[in-house]
């Protein structure tokens, strides 16, 4: 099988501050012959701060299956040979738009890159300070599946870390004591690496019992931890 030309680089990018980019990831951008965007307009912030001027495709959650096709045939047609995929913040395919399109570029031997950058998890595994031998990341938690992944989750000894909605806040917590118990330790962390950033830690049932009455704004990763 002849070797592709062609190269996918999966950056990742800032979860709040512009400059916690690599400088690798800038180069890598700045040498792109097109970039696959999540959102156009939130990516021209990131774009535009580091003057980086290239064609953009618009790929996310709402059209990720219907582009594919269109996106391998532009590349085809206009010889791209270097593309970067990039999501609104962190990386592309984690809880974001990407898997189809990395899986696709696979079978069309592409050569795939992945960049080392910034993202949730694994600052708040961290800082956590609990057990990080082995961890197990269950994704975005969501009204309909919260009770099923707590409960696959309950038993086990390693560390666990996901993502939730502030709006579901408390029914997170009111969730976490009634599944796993409320004696279980936890740290949220809250708008990560944003000027807001903070975070609680604590027994389930102190953290309830501090912010039953407080309303919780921007983006949370929960670490839970084993026993």
């Amino acid at each position: 099988m002849l070797k592709s030309k062609k190269k996918l680089y999966i950056i990742p990018t800032p979860i709040g501050n512009l400059k916690d980019i690599t400088y690798r990831s800038i180069y890598i951008l700045n040498k792109s012959d097109l970039i696959i965007v999540e959102n156009i307009y939130h990516s021209l912030i990131l774009l535009k701060a580091y003057n980086i001027k290239k064609p953009l495709i618009k790929y996310n959650k709402n059209n990720e299956k219907s582009k594919i096709y269109n996106i391998i045939k532009y590349i085809n047609r206009n010889n791209v040979e270097n593309i970067a995929l990039i999501s609104n913040a962190g990386y592309p395919s984690i809880s974001d738009p990407g898997y189809l399109l990395i899986k696709t570029c696979i079978k069309e031997n592409f050569y795939i890159s992945c960049l080392p950058g910034s993202n949730s998890i694994l600052p708040s595994l961290i800082v956590s300070g609990f057990p990080l031998n082995e961890f197990m990341y269950i994704g975005f938690l969501t009204k309909k599946n919260i009770k099923k992944k707590l409960n696959l989750i309950k038993k086990k000894k390693i560390t666990i870390v996901f993502y939730d909605s502030p709006k579901r806040f408390l029914n997170t917590l009111i969730n976490l004591k009634n599944i796993i118990g409320g004696n279980r330790h936890i740290i949220i962390y809250k708008e990560i690496s944003k000027i807001y950033e903070k975070i609680i830690r604590g027994k389930i049932n102190n953290i309830l019992k501090k912010y039953k009455d407080k309303k919780i704004k921007g983006e949370l990763t929960y670490v839970i931890k084993g026993f």
